[in-house]
């Protein structure tokens, strides 16, 4: 069983997850081809690459349908094929996809120590305030959000879901300070810094492996929309706050791909709703 990689790194995290806990499922070798090299160079993946056997063996192969609330009737859909090689093709962005392999996924999802270690010298070099410090990570997805999916209901938080999910977090805990990642940092000095001009610290890195490093480096995170900030939420240990209307009622987004596939609720995972 094979992957095609498409999108950027929340999408490619998903894709290998994916395809790790799929393989699992249905007895698949699982092979990777080359285009997974950068991500796996950022972590501890297992799933070996090979273009020569992708290229000597003949594969079915089945995409995944966009749209379909089902996940398990699309997993039930690949396990009938367990006797051939399948090459899968599409996002899998549930983490229902990889539940089974969940204690794998979080160990082959810790980064490289190069990049270990420079998400570390950044919290330390900026973190001149005392052991006792609470970060929380914050990714705020502004400017390449397709108007069509803000219309068929892939919305982004308003300001005032920042401003309580930041106040939620100090009204827990003592010295909390904010590490902001985003692609519009011109958005974050206007309406977060000069709000919490001490509790916040701006990463101005454009690598994001680097960003999601960091992220995941903090005690807590609050996300607002996206695969990359997903998986900074679901990599943490601490509380993950998310938009509590992150899919409009009755809208595409909603109906398609409902709550529970994207929202983990086990023993795990501490996601808290906030409008």
């Amino acid at each position: 069983m094979t992957m095609k990689l498409e999108g950027r790194l929340g999408n490619n995290m998903f894709q290998y997850a994916a395809l790790r806990g799929l393989a699992a499922r249905t007895g698949h070798r699982a092979i990777l081809p080359s285009s997974f090299v950068k991500l796996r160079s950022a972590f501890h993946l297992n799933i070996p690459i090979s273009d020569r056997i992708l290229n000597e063996n003949k594969f079915v192969h089945h995409s995944e349908h966009y749209g379909d609330p089902e996940v398990n009737e699309t997993i039930g859909n690949i396990t009938l094929l367990t006797k051939t090689n399948v090459f899968l093709r599409g996002y899998f962005e549930s983490y229902l996809y990889f539940d089974n392999v969940r204690k794998f996924i979080r160990e082959e999802f810790t980064f490289s120590e190069s990049l270990q270690k420079r998400a570390s010298d950044f919290l330390i070099k900026r973190l001149h305030r005392g052991i006792n410090v609470t970060t929380v990570g914050v990714h705020v997805r502004m400017g390449d959000m397709p108007k069509i999916l803000e219309n068929q209901g892939w919305i982004l938080p308003p300001l005032t879901y920042f401003y309580r999910a930041m106040d939620y977090f100090r009204s827990r805990y003592d010295n909390v300070h904010f590490i902001l990642c985003s692609d519009d940092k011109r958005w974050l000095e206007r309406n977060l810094v000069s709000r919490y001009p001490e509790r916040v610290i701006v990463s101005n890195e454009e690598d994001g492996y680097l960003d999601l490093a960091i992220l995941t480096s903090c005690n807590h995170m609050i996300i607002s929309r996206g695969t990359f900030g997903w998986w900074a939420g679901w990599l943490i240990d601490g509380i993950t706050v998310y938009y509590k209307h992150y899919h409009p009622s009755r809208s595409f987004a909603a109906i398609n791909h409902p709550y529970w596939s994207y929202i983990p609720r086990d023993e795990y995972n501490h996601w808290v709703a906030i409008e």
